[in-house]
């Protein structure tokens, strides 16, 4: 569920990018088609002025191309009293003439016809330069000779055959402006049309493919913002937040009922304000979680008890976690307080059990074990061989019978959840010594030789020591009672350094590393797996006269996972055959445990 989780809000995040990136790209593409479209059109319209202006200016051609005309024919006439003025008009019309051909071969663009004409413009004004150069040529006859000079009256008669054709031709020139001109404002209209159907279809896409999503996703936003909201509201866990000064802006109802105080009253109140925990708390706690949520941007989780506004105590186990921005700086610490007053009760009536369950039923064995003693001692009397054989066997069954309900009490409290963790400096040399003098009496009794491998200046190690020594006194003794006559145990105990492989998988911290080996009866193949179970004893044991409980691996194995190790062995049965060859039995266990271990 948590990586389907994980891949869903990828997902969603990805999706959400998509429909970003997109509706930018498209307000975008909008924006280009917009801005282009203007500028083309203004283009064009840039063009249809000019366009105007060459018209205008070829028709302005065929008026001077007459107007020139007129005025030397009144030279030729010789009219005295005008003269000068008529030349002064010839001159005027003949300079603007001469500059406006220039303008309309070259498109001037001081007159503001720049550009090219077309290749049918170039030709007509190919075409009329004779006739053009034919004027020019006449005029500058008329503007150097004396009004009336027979030199006058023939340049005019040219003059009139050459106006004649230069006029027609540049009728041509200005219907082909026209002509042009008119098919630019057709291409600019199918242009507008087809710039105005790509913008709405890109608003028709942007509509049906991202604002319809898009809507889709706020309303879907919207509808998990308001369950996520009628979750926290109805829930029994009590929610606040604080802002990143520290301050509530938000508490859901379960919250009012912790603390006796109304939503308004709580909202603005600093982080460590009694009116949410009380007066019980020391202002460390407070430094602890602001420094684990908001420096370190940490999740922080812990047990307190909260006294409300009449006075009544609960326990409560209250998460906090920061809420980082983009940035990655914390923007919001929630809160998350549980009332876990009933399990508190339930677990203290287990541990009044479980001692109580311990009192009760080990008072009566400790007395028979100790009135048992004081018979075999003689403190009563001597008794005869028969007698005295009967008592070591209630002694014996008696000490089963403890070792039994031990057993049992151990079993009881892990799974009550009620085995305290008390952590302390524990050296583990002194702890394997201590279980060896325990079962040396046994050992010796079986010819055993135990072989210690003991790293020399082994450090101390942080962990529960009535923890550690239950777990060397099963391994060593369970060793020790299943090794036959002459056999031998081997006991490694040394620091294990980070990224050494055991077990085929590399340390990820320094740690303890335990062996117990011996070359006992071994574990059937088909058990191996049964081996940490409860009240398990396997089946070649069984048929030993070996007392066992069944409890003592279960118990290590249960110990072990609480303070954080691992536990794993290697076992074989002898198949020794009449010749002699074959495996030889015997089990090694492993165990790696945290030099710093907590509950």
């Amino acid at each position: 569920m948590f990586v389907g989780g994980a891949r869903q809000k990828v997902a969603r995040r990805r999706s959400g990018f998509w429909l970003y990136f997109s509706y930018i790209f498209s307000l975008f593409l909008i924006s280009v088609l917009i801005l282009g479209s203007g500028f083309v059109l203004i283009r064009f319209v840039s063009g249809l002025e000019n366009n105007s202006r060459l018209v205008n200016l070829a028709g302005g051609q065929r008026t001077l191309a007459q107007d020139i005309l007129n005025i030397s024919l009144q030279l030729a006439s010789n009219k005295d009293s005008d003269t000068q003025v008529l030349k002064k008009h010839l001159n005027l019309s003949f300079n603007t003439f001469v500059d406006n051909q220039k303008a309309l071969e070259e498109r001037n663009p001081d007159l503001e016809l720049g550009g090219k004409n077309s290749d049918i413009i170039d030709a007509f004004l190919s075409e009329i330069k004779p006739d053009y150069q034919g004027i020019v040529s006449s005029a500058l006859i008329v503007k150097s000779r004396a009004p009336g000079d027979p030199v006058v009256f023939s340049a005019v008669r040219e003059m009139i055959r050459f106006e004649n054709d230069f006029s027609i031709k540049m009728d041509r020139v200005v219907s082909q402006y026209e002509l042009e001109s008119k098919e630019k404002v057709l291409y600019a209209e199918s242009l507008a049309i087809v710039i105005a159907g790509v913008i709405l279809g890109v608003i028709f896409s942007e509509a049906l493919f991202i604002f319809w999503p898009l809507s889709q996703r706020i309303n879907r936003t919207i509808f998990e913002t308001e369950r996520f909201r009628l979750a926290v509201e109805n829930t029994s866990d009590a929610v606040i937040i604080f802002n990143k000064n520290g301050s509530a802006i938000y508490s859901n109802e379960t919250l009012e009922h912790f603390t006796g105080f109304s939503e308004y009253e709580l909202l603005g109140e600093r982080f460590e304000s009694q009116r949410f925990w009380g007066d019980l708390i020391e202002p460390d706690f407070f430094d602890r979680i602001w420094d684990q949520v908001f420096e370190k941007k940490e999740k922080f989780s812990g047990e307190l008890i909260q006294k409300n506004k009449v006075g009544m105590e609960r326990d409560l186990k209250v998460s906090f976690f920061p809420v980082l921005n983009k940035r990655s700086r914390v923007e919001f610490l929630v809160g998350i307080l549980r009332d876990i007053t009933s399990e508190k009760e339930i677990d203290r009536a287990k541990s009044e059990f479980v001692s109580l369950a311990s009192h009760q039923m080990k008072s009566p064995l400790s007395k028979t074990k100790w009135l048992t003693e004081s018979l075999l001692a003689g403190d009563s009397g001597k008794f005869n061989e028969e007698q005295d054989c009967q008592l070591k066997e209630i002694y014996e069954s008696n000490q089963r019978m403890i070792d039994l309900v031990n057993g049992l009490l151990d079993v009881s409290r892990i799974e009550l959840g009620v085995f305290k963790f008390e952590p302390q400096l524990v050296n583990v040399s002194e702890v394997v010594r201590t279980v060896l003098s325990e079962v040396e009496v046994q050992a010796k009794k079986k010819n055993l030789r135990i072989v210690q491998f003991i790293q020399e200046g082994l450090p101390q190690i942080e962990s529960d020591q009535k923890l550690i020594r239950i777990i060397f006194q099963n391994l060593i003794s369970n060793a020790v009672k299943y090794t036959g006559n002459n056999g031998f145990v081997e006991i490694t105990v040394k620091i294990a350094k980070k990224d050494q492989v055991f077990d085929q998988k590399p340390l990820k911290e320094d740690s303890l590393f335990i062996s117990v080996k011996d070359n006992g009866v071994g574990i059937p193949e088909n058990q191996k797996d049964k081996i940490f179970s409860k009240l398990f004893r396997a089946d070649n044991v069984r048929m030993m006269d070996v007392e066992g409980t069944g409890l003592g691996l279960y118990v290590v194995k249960s110990i072990i996972n609480k303070i954080g190790g691992e536990i794993w062995f290697e076992s074989s049965v002898s198949t020794e055959t009449v010749s002699g060859t074959g495996n030889i039995s015997g089990t090694a266990f492993y165990v790696l445990m945290p030099l710093h271990q907590k509950q």
